[in-house]
């Protein structure tokens, strides 16, 4: 007998034990064990800065690449068009041992650290959750996701908690309210400021990060906390310099939504955060470690606050208005031109005429106050469209 005819021979017995042997005329309906989705943007900006504007940071404003001096950058406008807020990501969705496995790869194309300035592949998202446990690289349990504004400027508000990162996450508590803790990767945004030789930073144990979300009526209040180890050493001197110093965090958030009809609403997004060595967290400025005048280093004092109000005005028209501040307390070793405050403001206008279709204005305002009390301003307006797109496979 012929492979063929024995391989269809054994999926018909296969089928009737499923069936338990019995004949029925209606055929059963497929079980979905896989859901797999594609979606993402092409978005196009055209960003128009008022003055001159670091080179590296022409598609997004951030207060701590403000310059103190007018001559750095000039004054004359300063134009890009640019597709790095693009994105793309892939998504799975599969029943484990009794319990949900999901999985998530996502990526922009606007380029950071070594890479800015550039249009390249910037990883977001890179993680598996099956049950209480998540491993990989996404949103740290220390900040909160949904304060960030319906906006279409790029970086956002400079005293948000927002860092993406290589963590190992359990939720022992998860529903409409979580309680979730995780060891995140370490990290330290060191400042040498005045002191003779060179430092560097060294990390000797994981972060520790944990938070609870309890969900309200209008939306949720979530509550945060973050401990760290911030080491550091210096290099090629005849006698090493170092130490460990601990670092520390406490963050509250709150987005609450109020009808104001059929089809209109109002959202609040609200965030407080303070403590000492918790740059490395935040959207912009400050360092985790600054130098003292004798010779030591210090977690940096610092506070970031967010307030946005984003309006939905009908099922198509949109708006966003808010300000942030993110501050330090300056060392006594810290240069002149060292961060010490950035001012975050912008007002946006969007129009969804079709679920796939966005378009979109707005004004964003920055300043810069550095450690001498220099300071500097930075305004940007901004014109926006994008292409959405989303697929959908299960089997």
């Amino acid at each position: 007998m012929a492979r063929s005819t024995l391989r269809r021979h054994a999926r018909v017995l296969v089928g009737a034990l499923a069936l338990g042997g019995v004949a029925s005329s209606a055929r059963a309906e497929p079980t979905h064990t896989l859901r797999f989705e594609v979606r993402g943007y092409a978005q196009f900006d055209y960003v128009q800065a008022l003055q001159g504007v670091d080179p590296n940071w022409v598609a997004a404003l951030r207060p701590s690449r403000i310059a103190t001096d007018p001559q750095t950058y000039g004054t004359s406008p300063e134009a890009t068009l640019s597709v790095r807020q693009s994105r793309l990501g892939a998504y799975a969705d599969a029943p484990v041992a009794g319990d949900e496995l999901h999985t998530a790869l996502e990526f922009d194309f606007f380029g950071v650290g070594k890479d800015e300035g550039q249009t390249t592949i910037r990883l977001r998202h890179a993680y598996g959750e099956w049950g209480s446990l998540l491993a990989g690289q996404t949103n740290s349990v220390f900040m909160d996701g949904d304060i960030f504004p319906n906006m279409i400027e790029y970086w956002g508000p400079a005293g948000m908690v927002l860092y993406r990162q290589p963590q190992l996450r359990f939720s022992p508590i998860r529903g409409a309210s979580t309680l979730a803790f995780a060891l995140e990767r370490p990290g330290t945004v060191l400042d040498a400021g005045v002191l003779a030789g060179t430092f560097e930073s060294h990390s000797p144990v994981p972060d520790l990060t944990a938070h609870y979300r309890f969900s309200l009526a209008a939306g949720h209040v979530q509550l945060a906390a973050i401990a760290r180890d911030l080491g550091y050493r210096s290099t090629g001197a005849a006698q090493e310099r170092k130490g460990n110093v601990f670092g520390w965090g406490l963050h509250a958030s709150s987005v609450a939504t109020i009808a104001l009809g059929a089809t209109s609403s109002a959202t609040f997004r609200l965030s407080a955060v303070y403590g000492h060595g918790i740059a490395n967290y935040m959207n912009d400025g400050g360092t985790d470690l600054s130098p003292t005048s004798g010779g030591s280093f210090l977690a940096q004092p610092l506070l970031g606050t967010v307030g946005y109000l984003d309006l939905a005005l009908g099922p198509v028209v949109g708006a966003s208005l808010g300000y942030s501040f993110v501050q330090v307390q300056n060392s006594s070793g810290q240069a002149p031109r060292a961060f010490q405050r950035g001012d975050y403001a912008s007002a946006t206008l969007t129009a969804t005429p079709h679920a796939n279709v966005l378009t979109g204005v707005s004004y964003t305002w920055g300043h810069l106050t550095d450690a001498s009390g220099d300071s500097g301003v930075d305004q940007r307006a901004q014109l926006t469209v994008k292409y959405s797109f989303s697929g959908v496979l299960e089997r």
